[in-house]
């Protein structure tokens, strides 16, 4: 049947549970060069109109690392930041934001490397998640400290 999983076996403790999506190590070597372009992008960003192009590229970029479909949170904050507009704050506060989704984008990018290396104890795939989590967070105080201008 069209889309149905075959059961090989009538043990349901052998079925694979339907868990988060773990990135595979291939994927991830495949996406990272991807994710860090779009950060390279943001960070050399210098007006609004290109920081609000860049912000949902490195946060949709993430997401993708990550092998996620979707992430409600970034989906979240991306629509948000499509929203904005150029004038809705001044330029200095739209760099503030841009350097913290940076911020938070790099430590992302390096938690992401250091489970590539095997250095990430545990769970290899929690840090580089809660990094992501962390992205999204950067990404809305930012957007929320970006004051009229």
């Amino acid at each position: 049947m069209g889309g149905d999983v075959e059961r090989t076996d009538s043990d349901p403790r052998g079925w694979q549970a339907l868990a988060e999506p773990r990135p595979a190590r291939g994927f991830l070597v495949e996406a990272l060069p991807l994710f860090e372009d779009a950060l390279w992008y943001l960070e050399a960003a210098a007006t609004p109109e290109e920081i609000l192009v860049n912000v949902p590229a490195v946060l949709w970029t993430a997401a993708g690392l990550l092998g996620t479909d979707s992430d409600p949170g970034v989906d979240a904050e991306c629509r948000a930041w499509h929203a904005i507009q150029p004038d809705d704050a001044d330029p200095a506060a739209f760099l503030y934001a841009r350097d913290q989704v940076v911020r938070h984008g790099w430590q992302l990018d390096g938690l992401a490397r250091g489970w590539l290396a095997g250095q990430v104890g545990g769970d290899p795939t929690t840090r580089p998640y809660a990094g992501l989590d962390e992205l999204g967070s950067g990404a809305a105080a930012a957007r929320l400290a970006l004051r009229p201008g």
